[in-house]
């Protein structure tokens, strides 16, 4: 167990001599309180080979994935899938997603529901690009009300929909192309500030590649739970854009994160090799 007393707080800056990060804890840290959540494939202890969550994953490459459960917050969420076939592939510290029909899902969570703000951290890569390659998605029921959706395009540029409440227009922000290429992993950073001042960021591997101001009426998010929230797939009944190769998870928290917070969920989600 590391010596949290020596472990800079999340915004605090580290000098020479400190021990080193303690990532977890930062995170850990950032989200006690509130219902956000961080998902590690890392952790086996989160991972099962059933939906009820009683058959832990054991073998990297062979296990798959039918239940995952979160971390950190105040509330265990889990995404599920009950067919064998589509279901991810544990690789020990990633998901394996063939692109095809892999899926894991759930429904109705209340972390959705009621941001003064949002931050999220999301660790992947991509093998191919013949199609766009969603990393996660939420919505109404339908699919019809998108929340939050953030894809990589064919063109190798992030799109990301989002909106505060159901009835306002959809905001789409998508940054130039080129920026994420096959067999790279990559971190995805986005913010917005839904009751302040509407500003939204994208990062990339630490670096911001967007900024923009988010349309709609200021204030927290909409107040229900999203019923349709999907890793590695869009919000769409059409299934399309599944993601296509490894997936390390991610962190959503209901919260606006600073340059030192992003930089704790960024080193949390790339601790580990995909």
């Amino acid at each position: 167990m590391p010596n949290l007393a020596l472990q800079p707080r999340p915004g605090q800056r580290r000098s020479v001599g400190d021990a080193p990060p303690d990532f977890a804890a930062e995170v850990a840290a950032l989200l006690a309180g509130t219902n956000g959540w961080a998902v590690d494939p890392s952790d086996s202890a989160t991972l099962f080979t059933d939906t009820a969550g009683t058959t832990p994953v054991t073998t990297p490459g062979v296990s798959t994935i039918a239940r995952i459960n979160t971390k950190f917050g105040t509330t265990t969420y889990n995404w599920q899938q009950p067919t064998a076939a589509s279901q991810y592939l544990w690789n020990g510290a990633s998901m394996g997603l063939d692109g095809i029909d892999d899926l894991l899902a759930t429904t109705a969570q209340t972390w959705s529901a009621n941001m003064a703000a949002r931050s999220c951290t999301w660790r992947a890569q991509v093998d191919d690009l013949s199609a766009n390659r969603c990393v996660f998605s939420c919505s109404t029921a339908t699919g019809t009300v998108v929340r939050y959706q953030l894809q990589v395009l064919t063109t190798g540029a992030i799109s990301w929909a989002t909106r505060r409440a159901d009835a306002d227009t959809q905001n789409n922000f998508v940054t130039s192309a080129g920026l994420i290429t096959t067999g790279v992993p990559f971190t995805i950073q986005t913010t917005e500030d839904f009751a302040g001042t509407g500003a939204v960021e994208i990062f990339l591997n630490g670096s911001s590649v967007l900024t923009a101001t988010m349309g709609g009426t200021i204030g927290n998010s909409e107040s229900t739970n999203s019923a349709r929230c999907r890793f590695g797939l869009n919000t769409s009944n059409t299934l399309t854009d599944w993601f296509r190769n490894k997936h390390a998870g991610g962190i959503w928290a209901p919260t606006l994160h600073n340059a030192a917070a992003r930089a704790s969920c960024k080193g949390f989600v790339e601790r580990f090799a995909l």
